[in-house]
């Protein structure tokens, strides 16, 4: 990363994408354990998690389960077992505390008053776009946090939060950083990124205020255990567009053989000085993955014939951020104008 830019003063007004603040509270303020019961003598054990349980083997038959088979020369296996998940929480107030103190920590790191926070409700247009794989769906068995409600309606009341539907909050809070170059927009989401507005993400403080307008870059960040790619700018946009995103469930190889990952559209993008060249490697790509039209089965059960266009304008629609209420721009549109595809 180039120089780290703290000027907060040019900002008059912070879009916080606020489901961030609401997930963080919500989960932070309760225990997660399970209860292991084994089925044929209703015996229960308290244990941390599934980990703790089958231990980190394939065969899921180490962990505890490898511990109580010895003591008791038996041979129990994990499906022998029931496993209840078990959430106990904290009193609310100490989780709307929480919430409180989040909330008012962004104004004394960035010294900005005015604040407008976005939490989302439902699901998005994103959910219906989806056909190889199903939108967030590996969400669907998330345990959902025992004060959440509470704390939602606590976000509302207090603190004048306002609720997305159809949208995300994500796009809201893009729309709202490309109004004006005075809003600044707050979000842990690594989809922001890819966006042209001025970026803080409070969970990376050290990175300061990111100027995620233009063409962009991608680096590697090696801060960590391991090494994660990271970047700006439309160069992040495209970045997702050839991995997706496995929190959301997006997969662009989802209906294809070829392997792809973080390394390879380093390589493809990296070197790239203008978006037209960006976009002949991400074709090049795609044409790789879908050299030719097959038939699939959507996660719906239909049946549909897909190409490389096709699969790339569903993980375009799918991983950009809407800049403006009626910002419908395709992939296809993209490479029409740049020549790449016939009309």
């Amino acid at each position: 990363m180039s120089d780290i830019d703290t000027d907060f003063s040019k900002f008059n007004t912070l879009c916080v994408d606020a489901d961030w603040v609401l997930h963080a509270a919500s989960n932070s303020g309760e225990k997660k354990t399970i209860k292991a019961i084994l089925k044929n003598t209703g015996e229960e054990f308290d244990l941390a998690n599934r980990t703790q349980l089958w231990g980190r083997k394939k065969s899921k038959d180490g962990g505890y389960l490898e511990e109580l088979n010895k003591s008791r020369d038996t041979n129990h296996t994990w499906e022998d077992f029931e496993i209840l998940d078990v959430q106990t929480p904290e009193e609310l107030p100490n989780v709307l505390h929480t919430v409180k103190m989040m909330i008012e920590g962004l104004t004394k790191t960035t010294g900005v008053k005015k604040k407008e926070l976005y939490i989302g409700e439902g699901r998005s247009f994103r959910h219906a776009r989806s056909t190889l794989l199903e939108y967030k769906g590996t969400r669907s068995t998330n345990l959902v946090p025992i004060h959440k409600e509470a704390v939602k309606e606590y976000m509302i009341k207090y603190h004048g939060a306002i609720v997305v539907k159809d949208l995300e909050v994500d796009d809201v809070v893009i729309i709202r950083g490309t109004d004006s170059p005075k809003n600044l927009v707050v979000s842990v989401d690594k989809d922001s990124m890819s966006c042209p507005v001025y970026l803080f993400n409070p969970t990376h403080p050290e990175w300061g205020i990111l100027d995620c307008r233009g063409l962009g870059n991608l680096w590697w960040d090696t801060s960590g255990k391991t090494k994660k790619l990271r970047g700006v700018g439309r160069k992040w946009l495209y970045t997702q567009v050839l991995v997706g995103d496995s929190v959301d469930h997006i997969k662009p190889n989802a209906a294809s053989d070829m392997q792809f990952g973080e390394v390879g559209a380093y390589e493809a993008l990296n070197d790239c000085k203008t978006d037209l060249e960006c976009f002949q490697a991400i074709k090049s790509v795609y044409q790789q993955m879908y050299p030719s039209p097959k038939k699939i089965y959507t996660w719906r059960g239909d049946v549909v014939q897909i190409d490389w266009v096709y699969v790339l304008d569903e993980m375009f629609d799918l991983v950009r951020m809407k800049r403006s209420y009626d910002d419908n721009v395709t992939a296809s549109d993209v490479l029409r104008k740049l020549g790449l595809l016939d009309n």
